[in-house]
């Protein structure tokens, strides 16, 4: 008789960042930052994600004799995870674009040892937007991202420019024999709209919505203006809905919790560069010192908290894949009632959260 079934946790792991160099071939004209995009490294102190950031603009001066020329930055990251050597996996999110103009453009590439992973061409999107990769955790590791910026024509106002930004994060298998009665469930089966759809500046259908200024969160479209190479989700919600404030959005699932079973949940977090008015710019993040954006998983009609999580932020323009898993302990108060899934934030003026939902690891 087979009495139990064998399952995989996949558990964060702290990434530690070593030398980082920087390399930049080209003339004088070649620009590597333009806000809110600055070449470099972001996290590695022993956080749960990096951000590399490669962007090549080379602007061609008319009149002074200038190109045709190229710019190429390309940024090299030695790394690192905790702990022993052991299988386990990486985790990336791309965003970026090669920016044509006329007979200009740009492209930029990400690579893991040597090899590469994904690309964003001229007017395209990165290919792939996320995947993950298996690995070796517990030994040294190289990511590069390289940008390439290009004006193709002698004594003209032309520019071409490369950026990428790839989020990257490591994860180890926790092995976990489950009975049958203990199962490893997608709370994204239970959830209603989880691509939060609805009227432009309303609460999305079927959630409840709560906040100052009200509703506190609202579905919109996101266009080019708030995620350049567009965004991988027709809508999503957002909050807070009028620059500053707090919002609440939270729905009651169509599931029960079961004592020692694990929950799963693939929430979609973005950090937009405009406000839905496609004007208004957004300075950052929704975090301590400037705020908060956390997930509850809750129980019952009074969405009493069973967990919660702080959610990072993700690469400005871009939207970051984040894997929840929860396993409810088997003597919970919480066992049999109903699931609700719940979103906080609370930002300044100036500071804005994206988000949806899919399963678990699934990219749109």
């Amino acid at each position: 008789m087979k009495l139990g079934v064998a399952f995989f946790l996949c558990i964060p792991v702290l990434l530690l960042a070593g030398p980082v160099t920087v390399v930049t071939t080209g003339p004088d004209e070649c620009s590597t930052s333009e806000s809110p995009y600055i070449t470099g490294l972001g996290g590695g102190g022993g956080s749960m994600s990096i951000v590399s950031t490669a962007l090549a603009v080379y602007l061609s001066p008319s009149g002074i004799g200038s190109g045709p020329s190229t710019c190429t930055v390309t940024v090299t990251a030695d790394l690192e995870t905790a702990g022993p050597v052991r299988p386990g996996f990486l985790q990336f999110s791309l965003f970026g674009l090669g920016e044509p103009d006329g007979p200009s453009g740009g492209y930029a590439s990400f690579f893991v040892n040597g090899t590469q992973y994904g690309s964003c061409t001229a007017g395209h999107a990165c290919t792939p937007f996320s995947d993950t990769i298996p690995f070796t955790l517990g030994t040294p590791f190289e990511i590069t991202t390289s940008a390439f910026g290009s004006a193709l024509i002698l004594n003209s106002d032309t520019s071409g420019a490369g950026l990428i930004q790839a989020t990257i994060s490591a994860y180890e298998y926790s092995p976990l024999v489950l009975s049958p009665l203990f199962p490893v469930i997608s709370l994204f089966g239970g959830i209603t709209n989880p691509l939060f759809s609805g009227n432009p500046e309303s609460c999305p259908t079927g959630w409840i919505c709560s906040g100052s200024p009200a509703p506190g969160f609202a579905s919109y479209a996101p266009t080019t203006a708030q995620y350049p190479a567009g965004s991988p989700f027709p809508t999503s919600a957002f909050s807070p809905t009028v620059y500053g404030g707090s919002g609440v959005i939270r729905q009651l699932t169509s599931l029960n919790w079961v004592g020692g079973a694990t929950y799963q949940l693939g929430l979609w977090t973005g950090l937009p560069n405009t406000e839905p008015d496609g004007r208004t710019l957004v300075a950052g993040w929704p975090q301590a010192p400037n705020g908060v954006a956390r997930l509850y998983l809750t129980m019952g009609a009074g969405f009493g908290q069973v967990a919660a999580f702080d959610i990072p932020a993700p690469p400005q323009g871009g939207f970051t894949l984040d894997n929840i898993a929860f396993t409810l302990p088997s003597n919970s108060g919480a066992i049999g009632q109903q699931i609700g899934v719940m979103i906080f934030v609370s930002a300044p003026s100036g500071f804005s959260a994206n988000f949806a939902i899919t399963s678990l690891g699934v990219t749109p």
